[in-house]
């Protein structure tokens, strides 16, 4: 730390003399017309010889300071600072003893002697404005100067010039103290503002360096993510095709068992893709007017039956239950009206109700709506292990999890939390937290009262019927296209399929009657997806051709992209039900993306 302060002392010193630089040729021109004003004034009254040889001498002095200013702005660099405060210190002692000497030539007459005083005061003055800044060199030209002018009145046996000799003492000593007052304030000033531009550095540094970890994080995150949502895409696929084959009671509670494991895997792999999304700044919000009472139906039938044979009571309260008549279920329901994005807050309480779900051992998890003024109060409670004082801030941080140190994936991995603060921040809807350790937890998110219904675009209902339509299936990965294959194949689709772009350009031609396209994002030769929907539309002059994306790409970038594409995207593992849902919906007239 001495030797960091010592080196912005000598930065510090430095910036002193290139301002005292910076204002020397000002300097000079003043000194140089008030030495010349002397000399005409003194003509008469001091020697020609004398006169003529302290001007010369003071011209002298200046060219020394004029060659030593000119030297530090061309070449300071190539040595210290030190060294040029030395060759300054010496031409101002230079400038102040040539100044001093001309009260020895002049007669002892109080006129001249005045004269002279003014013209020290002047030039004293005029120094403290320009070498102020450094009391070393104020001091090298001052002290010679006042210190001769006190010397000359002292030999003049007179009782006014003792008061002369008084006054130059005081003033002297009171201008190296107003000296030396600026000159610290000045290089105090450089130092600060030094240290404050290198403190600035270490920050941008530090940003820099954590920016860049982060970015590889979701680079790894996104690689990672992808090489496994490629096995997982192809795995559902033939689970799918396989479950449709089995008979026997024993292989169909196997096969249920398997698709738990892989809905598990894809849950996580859901979560690491929401925050990649959340990072890429591609969630769109839709905010409409809907009722919260389907959404909270929904969410009680899928976690009564998660907390069945656990122990723990699940309930939804201040909502009453569906009404005997339709009258009541409508008046109820638009008593109900909120306006958010219907996907964006269930994907909330879903994250919320999960995360309760998994600290929750005993007692119970309640799911409840109370209406506050102009908003409704939606509150995910649960009496868990709840959360330290300490611990309530980092939970909202990616990957952190509290009383998981064996990082059991029955826990997840730590993003819920964190996917639930940024979705909040993204509606705009207020959130807050209390949590007692050994008691539970308890959210409330505040969601705008509504008074209308919009209408929705949804996806249609799940038709089991044959689609008959030609699919043309591209994916640089046998095993995925395999996998396509033994899905689409019972739908009653004709299944083509290719590895590139170019393979695929060359199958149209043979078969142009081409229904959909169903893409992987990233192609051989570099090509992407997008790139090669364009190019089919573009040979089969069809421009609505409908087509889908199914990617295993989470990197920011890459969801950008997709996102500007405009066509319709899915992210490996895909369900088939929502394979299904989605072909039929960009099969219809006038859906196409």
């Amino acid at each position: 730390m001495d030797n960091q302060n010592s080196s912005l002392k000598q930065q510090a010193y430095s910036e002193v003399l290139t301002k005292i630089a910076q204002v020397t040729p000002i300097y000079l021109i003043t000194t140089a017309l008030i030495v010349l004003t002397c000399a005409y004034l003194f003509r008469e009254t001091v020697p020609a010889q004398a006169l003529t040889g302290w001007v010369a001498v003071m011209f002298f002095a200046l060219l020394l300071l004029g060659l030593t200013d000119w030297s530090f702005k061309k070449y300071h660099h190539l040595y210290s600072s030190e060294l040029w405060g030395e060759l300054f210190f010496c031409a101002m002692f230079f400038i102040g003893v040539g100044c001093g000497s001309l009260v020895f030539l002049v007669p002892d007459d109080i006129t001249s002697m005045l004269i002279v005083a003014i013209m020290y005061t002047g030039l004293i003055g005029g120094a403290l404005g320009g070498t102020g800044s450094s009391f070393q060199l104020f001091s090298a030209f001052a002290v010679p100067v006042i210190t001769m002018a006190i010397v000359r009145f002292l030999q003049v046996d007179s009782e006014i010039f003792y008061s002369f000799s008084f006054a130059a003492v005081v003033y002297l000593g009171a201008t190296l103290m107003i000296a030396r007052n600026y000159a610290n304030t000045v290089t105090e000033a450089f130092f600060l503002q030094l240290k404050n531009t290198e403190l600035m550095q270490t920050v941008v540094i530090e940003k820099e360096a954590a920016e860049k970890a982060n970015t590889e994080k979701s680079r790894f995150l996104a690689s990672a993510s992808h090489d496994l949502r490629q096995p997982m895409h192809a795995m559902d696929l033939f689970a799918d095709a396989l479950e449709r084959r089995l008979k026997d009671p024993e292989n169909v509670i196997l096969m249920s068992k398997i698709r738990d494991s892989v809905s598990a895997v894809s849950s996580l792999l859901n979560s690491l893709l929401d925050i990649s999304k959340l990072d890429a700044g591609v969630v769109r919000v839709d905010k409409r007017s809907f009722s919260l009472l389907p959404l909270f139906l929904r969410l009680e039938k899928d976690f009564q039956s998660s907390t069945e044979g656990t122990g723990l009571m699940f309930s939804v309260s201040t909502m009453p239950k569906q009404h005997s008549s339709q009258e009541e279920n409508r008046k109820h329901n638009e008593s109900c009206m909120i306006k958010s994005d219907s996907i964006l807050l269930e994907n909330i309480l879903r994250n919320l109700l999960s995360n309760a779900l998994k600290y929750t051992e005993a007692g119970s998890i309640s799911l409840g709506c109370v209406r506050q003024g102009e908003y409704y109060a939606i509150t995910v409670e649960d009496t868990g292990m709840g959360i330290a004082s300490d611990e309530q801030e980092k939970v909202f941080a990616e990957f952190y999890q509290v009383d998981n140190p064996e990082r059991d994936q029955g826990k997840g991995i730590g993003l819920g939390l964190t996917i639930v603060r940024h979705l909040c921040q993204l509606l705009g809807h207020q959130m807050s937290m209390v949590s007692t350790l050994g008691e539970g937890t308890r959210f409330d998110i505040y969601v705008p009262v509504s008074k209308a219904v919009e209408r929705t675009n949804t996806m249609p209902i799940i038709n089991d019927g044959q689609m008959n339509v030609t699919v043309l299936v591209i994916d640089d990965e046998q095993l995925i296209l395999d996998g396509m294959t033994a899905m689409l194949t019972p739908w009653g689709c004709r299944v083509l399929v290719c590895q590139s772009a170019d393979e695929a350009l060359t199958r149209i031609e043979a078969t142009p009657a081409i229904d959909m396209v169903i893409t992987d994002y990233r192609l051989r030769e570099d090509k992407l997806g997008s790139d090669a929907i364009q190019m089919i539309r573009e040979t089969l002059n069809n421009p609505l051709l409908p087509a889908i994306i199914i990617s295993g790409d989470t990197e920011p970038k890459r969801m950008q992209e997709m996102k500007e594409s405009g066509v319709q995207t899915l992210h490996k593992p895909v369900k088939p039900v929502r394979m299904r849902a989605l072909m039929q919906y960009v099969l219809k007239p006038g859906d196409s993306s």
